[in-house]
């Protein structure tokens, strides 16, 4: 099973149609409607997880993702099931369904306001009975659309895009012995991020100059201090972390030359930190964490 995607484009503020989801209604432009419970909101979601946790289990017992096409349309039909009952919840009424149906197209993204109970739109299913129980893929808004969150509703949707019009510069933070992020994931998110000549993706290592010049080997703070002052708007870390007294310890290789090594330089930024440096990032960067 290869899965179902499609290219997302960026989208202008002028293209993106505000929902605001509030603690006991939510609101489609300047038109409120009564929300859903958040009981009911807290059933649709572990069912749709459990779709998607039922399917990974899956996978690992079956060690590939080249499934039975029968097996992957029945988890499909299932997301189905439980994507077209939270849209019926939400807006199934005549009154919003309406709406939604004139106002969203391929070039317009749904776009949620909301700091309540997170929820996962994309696979909201707009489509008929018959569209349900066939599981047609192009019914749910992650294919459909491109749904889009604004969790901090203080900050105005133009502030977005004029930072996702930006070239895209990540830096790639990994441990050392994680030898299928280096030899798999770095390479297939680095093509993902340097889509133009302007895009950057950096490897965590010399070209950083974490010691400003100094010839000493880096330190955790020094990481710390070196992210505060760079420009890198993506930051993903593929690395170990460490429980400790003082809170969690992420393990990040320094990776000189490029070159993984047994006993590499392993640099340990402490969570607490970065309430002793109470420092800003200049670009507000998107975090990828992804330790254990």
């Amino acid at each position: 099973m290869r899965g179902i995607g499609s290219p997302v484009g960026l989208n202008l503020a002028s293209s993106c149609l505000e929902i605001l989801i509030d603690k006991d209604y939510y609101s489609i432009g300047r038109w409120s409607f009564p929300k859903p419970d958040n009981k009911v909101l807290e059933v649709l979601t572990e069912e749709i997880l459990d779709c998607f946790d039922t399917l990974r289990i899956t996978l690992n017992k079956e060690k590939s993702l080249a499934l039975d096409a029968d097996l992957c349309h029945q988890y499909l039909i299932k997301l189905a099931e439980w994507g077209r009952t939270a849209y019926q919840a939400f807006f199934g009424e005549d009154r919003p369904n309406k709406i939604l149906t004139s106002r969203l197209n391929e070039n317009v993204a749904p776009t949620f306001v909301s700091e309540v109970m997170p929820f996962p739109w994309e696979v909201l299913f707009e489509g008929s009975e018959e569209d349900y129980e066939q599981g047609n893929p192009e019914m749910f808004w992650g294919l459909r659309y491109t749904p889009a969150r604004i969790l901090n509703p203080e900050k105005d949707i133009a502030d977005y895009v004029l930072e996702q019009a930006q070239p895209s510069d990540m830096l790639f933070c990994l441990h050392h012995r994680l030898l299928h992020a280096h030899k798999k994931e770095r390479p297939e998110i680095e093509n993902l991020v340097r889509l133009t000549a302007k895009d950057r993706f950096t490897l965590l290592g010399t070209a950083c100059n974490l010691t400003n010049g100094k010839s000493s080997d880096p330190l955790g703070d020094d990481l710390l201090k070196y992210l505060y002052k760079a420009s890198h708007n993506m930051l993903h870390f593929a690395c170990h972390c460490k429980e400790t007294r003082l809170g969690d310890k992420l393990l990040i290789s320094f990776i000189k030359d490029e070159e993984l090594t047994e006993n590499g330089l392993v640099l340990e930024l402490e969570t607490y930190k970065f309430l002793l440096r109470q420092g800003k990032f200049l670009c507000q960067p998107l975090v990828f964490l992804n330790t254990c």
